[in-house]
């Protein structure tokens, strides 16, 4: 297996925080091991994003179109998952809280961010969106563990797509992966 999330030259600054994601981003994908990795390309790039370098680890599986995007600036890593153009949800982490786990001793906010992608890649995700004709208006995202456990839930509106009252709405729903099921 050719080394994860390549793409970065050796000669690339990065802060304590973004090498530490990406080293343990690495370890990861390399414990995670497994033939599943064939449908699965990562990639790293460094980004100029609201005035600051932000390293950003991509997963992504072509076959479903699905994106997992891990954006690491300074003292906060979002993670964003997305099926191509249909829909988009992300998750905070930063050094004193997360949307997920919450504190948990012994864990660092970096490594936090690392357990949740690596559970978007062994779970699945349950999203449900509604639409007034093509523009999105709310999505509910949430993810399921490998065993079964819901991880995170939650809702994200899109209050302007909402004004256009006079069109239907319509509500979609499905399940995604981004690794086949073992």
């Amino acid at each position: 297996m050719p080394e994860a999330f390549a793409g970065l030259s050796p000669q690339t600054q990065l802060s304590g925080d973004q090498r530490a994601f990406l080293d343990e981003s690495r370890r990861m994908v390399v414990d995670l091991g497994g033939t599943a990795w064939r449908q699965v390309h990562t990639s790293s790039r460094l980004e100029r994003i609201r005035w600051s370098d932000q390293l950003i680890l991509a997963l992504s599986n072509s076959v479903d179109d699905i994106t997992v995007e891990a954006s690491v600036g300074s003292e906060e890593i979002i993670v964003d998952m997305s099926q191509a153009d249909r829909w988009s949800y992300h998750w905070h982490f930063a050094p004193s809280w997360n949307d997920v786990y919450g504190t948990i001793p012994g864990r660092s906010w970096i490594s936090l961010a690392v357990d949740f992608v690596a559970d978007l890649l062994l779970g699945e995700v349950r999203v449900r969106t509604t639409c007034r004709g093509d523009d999105l208006v709310k999505i509910d995202a949430e993810v399921i563990s490998d065993e079964g456990e819901v991880i995170a839930s939650g809702t994200a509106g899109f209050p302007i797509a909402g004004l256009k009252f006079w069109l239907e709405r319509r509500h979609e729903e499905a399940t995604v992966r981004l690794l086949p099921k073992a």
